[in-house]
């Protein structure tokens, strides 16, 4: 079958690109199902105290500096506005 040249080529379908998925589903909602973020609710407090607890050593740390740095770089910002005080 020759192209139809009067298409915009933007809008032509190129059946070699498509790539086959052989067998592999895509999951949808059903626009039946009315409760769609229940099963998120849900479990959100259990995932999130997982989450706290198996990354609390990767955290902590860098909150730790983040933290001192913080402190320390108010304090030396307090200390440089009053060195001409005295």
């Amino acid at each position: 079958m020759a192209p139809n040249f009067k298409v915009n080529p933007a809008l032509a379908k190129w059946w070699k690109s498509y790539v086959y998925t052989y067998g592999l589903r895509t999951q949808v909602q059903s626009p039946y199902r009315q409760d769609h973020v229940t099963s998120f609710v849900k479990h959100m407090p259990e995932s999130a105290k997982k989450k706290v607890v198996e990354n609390f050593f990767d955290v902590a740390p860098a909150f730790t500096f983040l933290v001192g740095t913080m402190w320390w770089a108010d304090y030396a910002f307090d200390q440089e506005q009053r060195k001409h005080r005295s």
